[in-house]
């Protein structure tokens, strides 16, 4: 019988995984997830003009990368032209729901629509 064992030891635990994120992607590396070619230059800089204090929805976005830690609930996708967003960890079958949904949307390609809040977490999202 073979047996697998890891090559590399998980990194410490850090409490809840507020403080560990996934690192920023370059254009090259966007490029090469997506096989598409990514213009630094065109990416949206326009910021609300009023701070929002509740919630904003997000409409017709795609996943295009994906990351967890073996830390609880520290689940993160990233949204092209937007970056990473963290999915809400306030209940394990709340960010299991989530994570379904987001890695189902990245696979296909799927438009997604996801509301965020102030925290910038996604804490609700519809997949067409």
């Amino acid at each position: 019988m073979l047996e697998f064992k890891p090559t590399q030891l998980p990194p410490a635990q850090t409490g809840n995984g507020a403080n560990t994120k996934p690192k920023d992607l370059s254009a090259a590396e966007l490029a090469m997830m997506t096989g598409m070619a990514v213009d630094v230059d065109t990416a949206p800089s326009l910021s609300p003009s009023v701070p929002q204090e509740s919630m904003d929805w997000q409409n017709n976005k795609k996943f295009n990368g994906s990351w967890c830690i073996d830390e609880n609930r520290n689940v993160w996708y990233h949204v092209e032209g937007i970056g990473w967003k963290k999915l809400t960890y306030q209940s394990e079958s709340g960010i299991v729901a989530l994570n379904i949904l987001a890695a189902h949307a990245k696979q296909t390609q799927s438009i997604v629509n996801y509301r965020d809040e102030a925290d910038g977490m996604i804490y609700e999202m519809y997949v067409w």
